[in-house]
C-alpha cells in the first residue's frame, strides 16, 4: 500500500513513516521543510518518495492524493512561540490547507486520516476527556488560540465529511514526546533535556502543578499506522494518548535524576511568548483507541527521556530503549 503522509519530515510524520515502511508499505512524504527536517527521513528513503511543497497548492495536493490508496495528513505549524507570533498563518494552513487535502480524497475516494490536535476540547476540558466532549467554539482573545480554533475547524469539517459517507478519520493526538522533537517550539520534555546537556537549570513555568499524560512518539506512530491502515473506521474521531500522567515540575525533576545532571530546577514566570493560555490537567479517555488498536504504551517517559537526550548527545546510546 502507498500512504501519502502530509508533513512527513516533521517530529510525529517521520515516526509514522519510518513505521510504514518498516511493514512493507511505501510512503510519499509531502513537507515544505518550515519545521520538517530531511535529516528525519535519513532512514526511510529506500521506502519513500519526497516532494517538497505546501498542502496551500491544492493541484499538487490533488495530484499527490490520486497516486495513493490512504492519506494521513499532518503538515500543521508546531510550536507555541511560532503560533503566537503568527496566528494567521496558522490559521491559513491548518484549516485551509487541511481542507484542500480532505476535498481531494473525498472527491477521489481515497480514506484519510486527519490528524488533529487534543487541544480541540478547548483549556478546561473535564477529565477525563471524551471524543464527545468538544465544545462548540474556542473563546479568547489571545492569538495562541489561533490554533486550537484551526483545528477545530477543521476536526469538524472532517467529521461532517464522515457523516456523509466519506472514509475519513480524525485522530486528536495528546502530549507525544521523544527524539526527534524540537524544543525551540516550547515543547517542555526537549526543553528541559536541552538545558540539562547544556548544565543550566530548568526552567519550570509557574508552580509546575499543571498535569498532562505522555506517549512516546514511537508507540504513538504504531498506533496512528495501525489506526490508518484498517479497514474500516466504526468511529469518525479517536483519542491518541498515553497513560503515564505527570506534573511538569515532576518531569523536570525526573530529566535531572535519569541524564545525573548537576542542575537545579527553578520555577519562573511564563513568558509572554507563552500567549498567557494554559489547562491545568488534559487527560484522555482512551476507551475508543482500545477497542480498535492495540493501544498498550511499550515505551515510558524514561525512555523517552533517553532518546531525546541521545540526539542530543548528553547519553550513552547503550543506554537508549
Amino acid at each position: 500500500m502507498r500512504i501519502l503522509v502530509t508533513g512527513g519530515a516533521g517530529f510525529l510524520g517521520s515516526h509514522l513513516v519510518d513505521r510504514l515502511i518498516g511493514e512493507g508499505h511505501r510512503a510519499l512524504v509531502l513537507d515544505d521543510l518550515s519545521t520538517g527536517r530531511i535529516a528525519h527521513l535519513a532512514g526511510a528513503w529506500r521506502g519513500m518518495a519526497f516532494r517538497r511543497g505546501s498542502v496551500l497548492d491544492p493541484a499538487l495536493v490533488t495530484t499527490l492524493v490520486g497516486a495513493c490508496d490512504r492519506v494521513v495528513h499532518l503538515a500543521s505549524p508546531v510550536g507555541v512561540e511560532r503560533i503566537v507570533a503568527r496566528p494567521e498563518e496558522t490559521e491559513r494552513v491548518i484549516a485551509g490547507g487541511g481542507r484542500a487535502v480532505l476535498a481531494a480524497a473525498t472527491a477521489l475516494g481515497v480514506p484519510c486520516v486527519v490528524v488533529s490536535s487534543s487541544e480541540v476540547y478547548g483549556f478546561a476540558p473535564r477529565t477525563p476527556v471524551a471524543e464527545e466532549d468538544v465544545p462548540r467554539r474556542i473563546v479568547g482573545a489571545s492569538p495562541r488560540l489561533s490554533y486550537p480554533r484551526a483545528k477545530l475547524a477543521l476536526d469538524r469539517a472532517a467529521r461532517a465529511a464522515a457523516a456523509t459517507g466519506a472514509r475519513v478519520l480524525v485522530v486528536r493526538p495528546f502530549n507525544l514526546v521523544g527524539a526527534r522533537q524540537d524544543g525551540e517550539g516550547g515543547a517542555v520534555l526537549p526543553r528541559f533535556c536541552a538545558r540539562a546537556r547544556a548544565g543550566l537549570p530548568l526552567e519550570v513555568h509557574g508552580d509546575g502543578a499543571q498535569r498532562r499524560v505522555f506517549l512516546d512518539v514511537r508507540d504513538a506512530a504504531r498506533m496512528l499506522a495501525d489506526l490508518a491502515l484498517r479497514e474500516a473506521w466504526p468511529v469518525d474521531a479517536v483519542n491518541l494518548g498515553g497513560t503515564e500522567e505527570w506534573t511538569v515540575a515532576a518531569l523536570a525533576h525526573r530529566v535531572v535524576d535519569r541524564l545525573g545532571a548537576p542542575v537545579t530546577v527553578r520555577h519562573v514566570a511564563p513568558p509572554p511568548t507563552r500567549g498567557g493560555v494554559e489547562v491545568e490537567r488534559r487527560v484522555p479517555d482512551l476507551s475508543r483507541l482500545r477497542a480498535l488498536v492495540d493501544a498498550r504504551p511499550r515505551r515510558t517517559v524514561d525512555d523517552a527521556i533517553l532518546a531525546l537526550a541521545h540526539d542530543l548527545g548528553a547519553a550513552p546510546a547503550e543506554r537508549v530503549a
